[in-house]
């Protein structure tokens, strides 16, 4: 299940949860807004997350994890298991997150991408969800 732009939760068969944040990425928060590029408001921590769902679709998703963040949430880079793409990155080159430099460097690029190509919230003005 998605939770927002940079996490899901997993439903283990015992009933237990485990939550994985989506590691090397920031995506805008579950009530944050941002302004396109015709200056119009809009509800970019909502457009995160419905685009992630969307690269999910009904798909399985697998992650590799190996610690844990100040949340106990795990740190992960996950994976659509049927199309074999990186979430993490498609977020962050899509615009619908930013690289999360304080943690990693591993999609700087394809933030310069977003940045340079106007996409998602690089389309107008935001606040950097770490910030918000």
């Amino acid at each position: 299940r998605v939770v927002d732009g940079d996490t899901l939760v997993f439903e283990e068969e015992a009933g237990g949860k485990e939550r994985v944040r989506l590691a090397g990425i920031d995506a805008p928060e579950s009530n944050q807004m941002c302004v396109d590029k015709y200056g119009n408001e809009y509800d970019c921590g909502a457009k995160s997350k419905a685009y992630l769902e969307s690269k999910i679709g009904q798909n399985s998703v697998s992650c590799h994890a190996s610690k844990r963040d100040r949340y106990s949430r795990m740190l992960g880079t996950c994976y659509n298991d049927r199309t074999g793409e990186e979430l993490n990155e498609a977020m962050v080159r899509n615009g619908e997150a930013v690289a999360y430099h304080q943690f990693s460097e591993s999609y700087d690029d394809g933030e310069k991408r977003a940045k340079k190509g106007r996409q998602g919230v690089w389309q107008g003005e935001f606040q950097k969800p770490s910030d918000f």
